[in-house]
């Protein structure tokens, strides 16, 4: 469950845009990568600004292309939905009194409302109050403070525990639908033990949505990018190595058929661009051509588990 840290809605009195969008960047990124809808404290929807009421400042500019899609965020954070009306009544330690008394408040009733071990997060890329730590644990809950999006991907892959089919369902939950864990997948996940950090399975993971946006984007020359380049940026950007299968492998059809699952209506199709996040640990993916609708490429995991001969 997220919370949010509007402190930055202060900076839109003081005509503070730049801030504004930087931590409404950062919503949406917390928000995709959790597929967590924000919650809402109630003050914010009558939140007033040096030019007026929040919602006419933001409907003055939903057609500025710069600025529109990110205005559309704003409306739907403020519109809802809103915090429940219960409250937990118990300590914070240690304590956050230094933020304004409703950001206590919404702690305060997203506590109530959570199971133990739920991580919350107050987000701003510049938080209000005297926030030296980034983490404060209170009511065995961890709450944390992400000010930025690389910030947010340390807490979400530091957290992550559990085996390896564990790690892979959470991330097919949490990538909405775009990650498709094929059953073998599944079975291989089942009946490996990592030799790698749970984290570093759950990066390998989310951060092949990086490599599938890659795969839309266009080169100077108009064409698009190579899986090769793709699987770079995605090394770059999540440090798991990335690399396509050897023509040799292609040429042995032993070696071959133990890469080959069947990706739903497309058939069967060769796995052959493999994540390296462990020694032996290899996740097998398959994605089709982009297609012009323009939506995002969807990622087919064949393979999740021991390095296959």
């Amino acid at each position: 469950m997220i919370a949010l840290n509007h402190a930055f809605l202060c900076d839109i009195a003081h005509d503070q845009v730049p801030r504004m969008l930087e931590a409404l960047r950062l919503i949406e990124h917390v928000r995709r990568r959790t597929r967590v809808q924000p919650r809402v404290h109630e003050s914010l929807s009558v939140f007033d600004t040096g030019a007026g009421p929040l919602i006419q400042w933001a409907n003055r500019f939903r057609k500025d292309t710069n600025i529109g899609p990110f205005v559309e965020l704003l409306l739907r954070m403020v519109s809802g939905p809103f915090l429940p009306e219960a409250r937990y009544d118990g300590p914070i330690e240690p304590s956050i009194d230094a933020f304004d008394e409703w950001v206590i408040d919404l702690v305060r009733r997203l506590l109530a409302v959570s199971d133990s071990g739920v991580v919350l997060g107050l987000i701003s890329p510049e938080p209000a109050g005297s926030l030296e730590a980034q983490i404060y644990i209170g009511a065995e809950r961890s709450i944390f403070n992400w000010r930025n999006a690389s910030g947010f991907d340390r807490e979400l892959t530091a957290n992550s525990t559990g085996t390896t089919i564990d790690v892979l369902l959470d991330a097919e939950q949490q990538m909405g639908g775009q990650l498709i864990v094929l059953p073998s997948a599944r079975r291989s996940a089942a009946s490996w033990t990592l030799d790698c950090r749970a984290s570093e399975l759950h990066r390998a993971l989310l951060g092949l949505e990086l490599y599938a946006a890659a795969l839309v984007e266009r080169a100077s020359d108009g064409t698009l990018l190579s899986r090769e380049e793709c699987a770079r940026r995605y090394h770059l950007r999540t440090t798991i190595p990335m690399s396509e299968e050897s023509r040799y492998t292609w040429r042995n059809p032993a070696r071959r058929r133990r890469r080959m699952f069947v990706a739903g209506s497309h058939g069967e199709q060769y796995f052959d661009m493999h994540a390296k996040p462990g020694n032996m640990t290899r996740v097998h993916v398959w994605t089709p051509a982009p297609g012009s609708s323009g939506g995002p490429v969807p990622i087919y995991v064949g393979h999740c588990g021991k390095h296959l001969e």
